[in-house]
C-alpha cells in the first residue's frame, strides 16, 4: 500500500499565521483539539503540540497558529471540512463602498441650481480640509471631485423623525443612484406597535403618509424630504444603502407626538433579526425638529402678551432679589435687560422682525421638557443612537453641570379684565431643547457656507453642542417645485422630471450630515451606542478648523461673578463665537485603504518566526 507522503514537495513557511479550522461536527472537533494540542502527530497532526489560538464552545470553528506546511497537512485530516488562513478570510470581506464623480456646491439661494449640483458636505467631510477660495462670498460656489465612502449604511435602519415626505418613490431615495431597484423607503405601519405601546390597542388603522392635513403642509414635507435626502440619499445623502423609515414629530391626527418614543422603543426591540446579518439592524434616529416658546406662539395660543419679570441668572448672579430671585419692580423687563441675560430677537425665528402686534420685547427660547427627555433618556438605555439639531435661535446651551444651566426666565400674563397678572411661569432658557440637549444625544450645530467657514450665525452654541457640520445651503431631496421657498429655486431631477432637488439651511441640515456618517459606521460597528458613536465620531472629527475669536470667553477664562452690562451680552449675542462648544468639524475618513499594502493593518503584529516558538509555557504535556 502506498502511504501519502504530505511532506513532500510542500514548501515549509515557518512563519505562523491564524487559520481558522471547520469541522464536521461538535464531537469531531473536540477529537481534534486533543489531537493538535498533543504531541507526536500522525500523517495529518503535526508533531509539536500546539495551543488554541481562538476556542469558539459554540461554533464547529476553531483557531490556531500554523505554519503554511502544518495547515496543508491538517487538511487531509477526515475530520476537517475546510481550513483557510484568517487574514485571507478577512481581507475578502466585502464592505459596501461608492465612488461619486460630481459638482459640490455652496451656491446662495440668489443664484439657481442644477440637478448636477451635490451637497457640498459630502467633498468638505470626505478630505476633511478647508478650500480657502470656495464659499458663498466668493463667487466661487462650485467645486468639482471624486469622492469614495464605505461603508454604506447596509443593514441598518435609520428613523427620520421629522415632517412626513410624500414622495417615498423619489429616484433619491432608489436602491440605485440610477433611479432605479426599488425605493429604500419603508412606510412602515407604526400603528401595528399599538398592543406593545398600549395606545388603542384594537386600532386597526394605518399610520398616513399624505401630509395633506397639516398645517404649513409644504414647509412640513419639504423639511421632511430635504433631511432624509441627506442623511441617505444615493446622490446627495451619506447611508446609500440604509433603510428609511419616518414619523412625525407633529402630530398632525396621527400619533401623538408625546408618545413617539414608546412607538420607537417598541420599533427597535421588536425587530426580527436579519437573516443576511444573524442580528437584529441596528437604529439610529435623526431628530431635526426642536421645542421653543416665543412669544407670538405664546400670544396665537391665547395666553396672551406675555409681560417678562426678572431673570434668576445663576451664572452671574444679581445684586436685588425677593425671595432668592432678582427682581425687576413695577414694570416689565426691556429688551436690553433680556439681551444682557442672553435672551435676545433672533433672526432666525418664524419672522424676520418682531411682529408689530407683539412688540417688544420679544423673545424665542429653546424649551426643554423633563418628561420629553425621560422618554428619550429611555430609548438611548434601549441602544437607540439619537442625533438632534442643536437649533436654530443663536442660543447659548450649556452643560448639565455648567454654571448658567439652571437659569431662568419668568413671565406672566395680564388678565384683560383686571389688569393683574392671572399666571407666573418660568421657563429654563440655557439648558437647550429635548431631545438635542439630552445627555447621551448627539448635539450637531452648523457651519457656514463662506469661504471661512465659520459657525452660522442662527446656530446654537455653547458647551452642550457635541459638533459642528455644514448646514447652509445644502441641496437634497424636496418634495414639489416649490421647495422651501426661501433658499431660492430648485432643480428638477434629471433621472425622472417629476421629482426635485431643492436647498435648505439650518442645524437640521447640519444633523442630518452627523446621522448620515453614523448610519454608515453602524454597517461595520452594529452593536454601538450613543456613547460609542460619540467617541468614534470624535475620533474621526477635524479638531481647530472652525475660526475662534480671540475674544470668545469660555467659562475657565473669566470670573463668573463678573456683573458688568457688557460682560454677559457680549459673549452670548457674538452669533459666531462658539461660547465654550467643541471646535470639532465632521469628518469621515476611509475605513479600509485602496493602495499600498492592504493586509495586515498597522497595528496587527504577526507571530515571530524567530527564537524559541515553541514549547509555550500553557502547552498540556501528556507523560
Amino acid at each position: 500500500m502506498n502511504i501519502l507522503n504530505l511532506s513532500d514537495n510542500i514548501p515549509d513557511h515557518e512563519g505562523l499565521q491564524e487559520y481558522v479550522i471547520n469541522c464536521i461536527s461538535m464531537d469531531a472537533l473536540q477529537s481534534l483539539y486533543d489531537d493538535i494540542e498533543t504531541e507526536g502527530g500522525t500523517i495529518t497532526i503535526p508533531e509539536r503540540a500546539i495551543s488554541v489560538n481562538k476556542r469558539r464552545p459554540l461554533s464547529k470553528n476553531t483557531h490556531y497558529m500554523l505554519t503554511s506546511k502544518e495547515a496543508k497537512q491538517l487538511k487531509y485530516d477526515p475530520r476537517i471540512v475546510n481550513i483557510q488562513n484568517a487574514n485571507f478570510i478577512r481581507s475578502s470581506i466585502k464592505m459596501s463602498a461608492y465612488s461619486q464623480t460630481g459638482t459640490f456646491s455652496k451656491t446662495p439661494p440668489a443664484s439657481t441650481i442644477t440637478s448636477a449640483y451635490k451637497n457640498w458636505a459630502l467633498l468638505r467631510c470626505i478630505e476633511g480640509v478647508k478650500r480657502s477660495d470656495w464659499g458663498d462670498d466668493t463667487g466661487t460656489y462650485t467645486k468639482s471631485s471624486t469622492i469614495n465612502i464605505d461603508p454604506t449604511g447596509k443593514d441598518v435602519d435609520v428613523i427620520i423623525i421629522d415632517g412626513i415626505s410624500p414622495v417615498p418613490d423619489h429616484p433619491e431615495f432608489a436602491k440605485y443612484s440610477n433611479g432605479t431597484g426599488g425605493s429604500r423607503y419603508v412606510q412602515y405601519n407604526w400603528y401595528q406597535l399599538n398592543a406593545i405601546v398600549d395606545n388603542y390597542p384594537n386600532n386597526t388603522s394605518y399610520y398616513s403618509y399624505d401630509d395633506s392635513a397639516e398645517p404649513n403642509s409644504k414647509l412640513y414635507k419639504n423639511h421632511g424630504t430635504h433631511v432624509t435626502g441627506i442623511v441617505a440619499g444615493n446622490t446627495n445623502g451619506w447611508a446609500r444603502d440604509a433603510n428609511i423609515y419616518q414619523l412625525s414629530p407633529y402630530g398632525f391626527g396621527e400619533i401623538d407626538p408625546l408618545i413617539i418614543w414608546d412607538y420607537i422603543r417598541a420599533f427597535h426591540s421588536s425587530k426580527a433579526i436579519n437573516p443576511t446579518t444573524g442580528r437584529k439592524n441596528p437604529t439610529i434616529c435623526n431628530c431635526s425638529y426642536e421645542y421653543v416658546f416665543s412669544s407670538e406662539y405664546l400670544l396665537n395660543g391665547g395666553f396672551g402678551n406675555p409681560i417678562f419679570l426678572r431673570v434668576r441668572d445663576v451664572g452671574i448672579g444679581e445684586t436685588t432679589l425677593v425671595d432668592g430671585l432678582p427682581e425687576i419692580v413695577g414694570r416689565a423687563m426691556s429688551q436690553e435687560e433680556l439681551t444682557r441675560s442672553g435672551i435676545f430677537n433672533t433672526p432666525y425665528s418664524n419672522y424676520n422682525v418682531v411682529p408689530p402686534e407683539i412688540g417688544s420685547p420679544y423673545f424665542v427660547l429653546p424649551y426643554y421638557d423633563e418628561g420629553i427627555a425621560s422618554d428619550v433618556t429611555q430609548a438611548l438605555n434601549d441602544g437607540i443612537i439619537i442625533v438632534g439639531a442643536a437649533g436654530n435661535q443663536s442660543f447659548f446651551i450649556d452643560n448639565l453641570n455648567g454654571p448658567d444651566y439652571n437659569n431662568e426666565l419668568y413671565f406672566g400674563f395680564v388678565d384683560e379684565q383686571t389688569s393683574f397678572l392671572n399666571q407666573t411661569v418660568s421657563i429654563p432658557y440655557h439648558k437647550g431643547s429635548a431631545p438635542s440637549s439630552v445627555a447621551g444625544v448627539i448635539s450637531v450645530g452648523a457651519i457656514s457656507a463662506d469661504s471661512t467657514e465659520k459657525i452660522a450665525s442662527y446656530t446654537n452654541k455653547g458647551p452642550r453642542v457635541d459638533v459642528f457640520a455644514p448646514g447652509d445651503w445644502i441641496i437634497s431631496s424636496v418634495a414639489n417645485s416649490t421647495g422651501i421657498a426661501t433658499n431660492g429655486s430648485t432643480a428638477t431631477d434629471s433621472r425622472n422630471g417629476s421629482f426635485y432637488f431643492g436647498r435648505n439651511h439650518g442645524t437640521s441640515s447640519a444633523a442630518a450630515q452627523v446621522t448620515g456618517i453614523l448610519t454608515c459606521l453602524l454597517e461595520i460597528f452594529p452593536s454601538m451606542n450613543s456613547t460609542k458613536a460619540l467617541n468614534l465620531l470624535n475620533n474621526y472629527v477635524s479638531n481647530y478648523q472652525i475660526p475662534q475669536d480671540s475674544n470668545d470667553i469660555y467659562y475657565s477664562d473669566a470670573p463668573l461673578s463678573n456683573t458688568s452690562p457688557t460682560y454677559f451680552s457680549d459673549r452670548i449675542s457674538n452669533t459666531n463665537y462658539l461660547m465654550g462648544a467643541k471646535n470639532k468639524y465632521l469628518a469621515l475618513r476611509k475605513q479600509r485603504p485602496t493602495t499600498g499594502e492592504i493586509y495586515p493593518p498597522e497595528t496587527y503584529l504577526l507571530r515571530p518566526d524567530t527564537g524559541i516558538l515553541y514549547p509555550r509555557t500553557n502547552i498540556r504535556i501528556v507523560t
